[in-house]
């Protein structure tokens, strides 16, 4: 007798058109990536629970990275992603599933309180997704696919319509699991604006699957400075095993949020109308793997702390990436989370007659950056007739170096990776 499967995926896209700076509307609300003190009113949730919660996820974040550590390619994860997906799989869980779950995710607290702190953090990074400005788009949004006649435990069932906001899509993998997979992959492919098609492959569904979880994140941001195309032109960048590559270097003087630190250089460019941002890590020339093995919560805290505004010759690489889809068992098994997908899970809090198990968590991202902007974004660029007239520090991101998308006032990664060969 098959066991039923639990089939989990979580899928990121983001489209990055524009290069970085600084507004100074949103520069003087947030001055570093710390997030300010501050109580707030819904649930007398305060600040430093919502720290907790962003700890917990950026924990997470460096944890699943360091399982990508030796390879040889670009590497790109949604710690964000991923983590939101299993919280909503969490008040399913039970027995050492369950414990396993929250030892992976570090939450060591009552459930209840959790789950009020993490709505509340989840309400601060998602409340863009109502802006129709035309410097950022973001959307976030979960699905839920159940095979039909499935008994969903009434408890769970509202937990995740209420906690989560989701509704429960009714489709029949028993009998027509290929229109499910289509329906699926057409729900993904508009909620990322075609830039993810087929999140799921022939054969990837059948008439054993029971449910199925789905996060798509999309975002499209403009720099709040631009680079001008006739500034970008093709340099070397160096690669890991000591060759070189020709690639597109954009390029502008101007003002950002910086900080050098043993030889590494940190460099936070935000987004226009937003309160994210793009931090990169640039190592030393032949400490990238030293650096990138030392990353953690506490390295990202050690580097915001200190940022100042500098004026910076800064050259970054234009480029398009999109990964292929990446199997995210292994590193959740090392994690701790074996039991999840194994005969003996217990899932029993989704639906006590079925034995539900994970089968699958899968990714796929797809990562642009450019030096496209909005007028607006362009007409902001004429400061750098004044920044050229001081004195600047050249910052070349020539060689390997790692990424972030952060939502700057409470200091939450929500996207990571390193990018090791532009042209690629």
């Amino acid at each position: 007798m098959h066991n039923a499967i639990l089939f989990l995926m979580t899928i990121l896209t983001t489209v990055f058109i524009g290069c970085g700076g600084t507004s100074d509307t949103q520069e003087n609300m947030n001055n570093n990536l710390t997030s300010q003190p501050s109580t707030l009113s819904e649930n007398n949730i305060t600040s430093k629970n919502i720290d907790l919660v962003s700890n917990n996820n950026n924990d997470f974040a460096f944890d699943i990275y360091q399982h990508f550590e030796g390879e040889d390619d670009n590497q790109f994860i949604s710690s964000y992603s991923l983590f939101s997906m299993l919280n909503i799989l969490l008040p399913g869980a039970n027995g050492t599933t369950k414990d396993e779950m929250l030892k992976a995710g570090n939450i060591d607290i009552p459930e209840a309180k959790w789950f009020s702190y993490f709505e509340a953090l989840n309400s601060k990074i998602v409340q863009f997704l109502d802006s129709n400005n035309s410097g950022f788009q973001f959307s976030f949004a979960n699905s839920f696919w159940a095979q039909k006649g499935i008994n969903l435990n009434p408890d769970y069932k509202n937990n995740i319509e209420t906690t989560f906001g989701m509704n429960i899509q009714t489709v029949n993998f028993a009998e027509n699991s290929e229109n499910a997979r289509q329906e699926i992959n057409t729900w993904t492919s508009n909620m990322t604006n075609n830039h993810i098609e087929e999140i799921l492959s022939v054969d990837s569904v059948n008439e054993n699957s029971k449910i199925i979880l789905v996060n798509a994140m999309y975002l499209k941001a403009l720099w709040t400075k631009s680079f001008f195309h006739h500034d970008t032109t093709q340099s070397p960048f160096s690669l890991l095993d000591g060759s070189s590559v020709s690639v597109p270097l954009m390029h502008q003087i101007n003002e950002f949020r910086h900080v050098e630190k043993n030889g590494t250089h940190a460099v936070c460019m935000r987004y226009k109308d937003s309160d994210f941002g793009l931090v990169s890590f640039l190592p030393p020339e032949g400490k990238f793997q030293e650096f990138e093995s030392s990353l953690n919560n506490k390295t990202l805290d050690y580097y915001a702390s200190d940022f100042e505004y500098k004026n910076l010759d800064l050259y970054y690489p234009k480029f398009e990436i999109e990964n292929n889809l990446i199997n995210l068992n292994e590193m959740l098994i090392e994690k701790g989370m074996a039991t999840a997908f194994s005969s003996n899970a217990d899932f029993s809090g989704i639906d006590e007659n079925m034995h539900l198990q994970l089968s699958q968590i899968v990714q796929k991202i797809y990562f642009k950056i450019d030096e496209e902007g909005t007028e607006a974004a362009t007409s902001t660029a004429i400061t750098i007739g004044e920044t050229n007239a001081k004195e600047s520090k050249l910052v070349k991101f020539d060689r390997p170096f790692i990424v972030m998308i952060c939502h700057i006032p409470t200091r939450t990664v929500l996207f990571m990776g390193r990018v090791l060969n532009p042209s690629k």
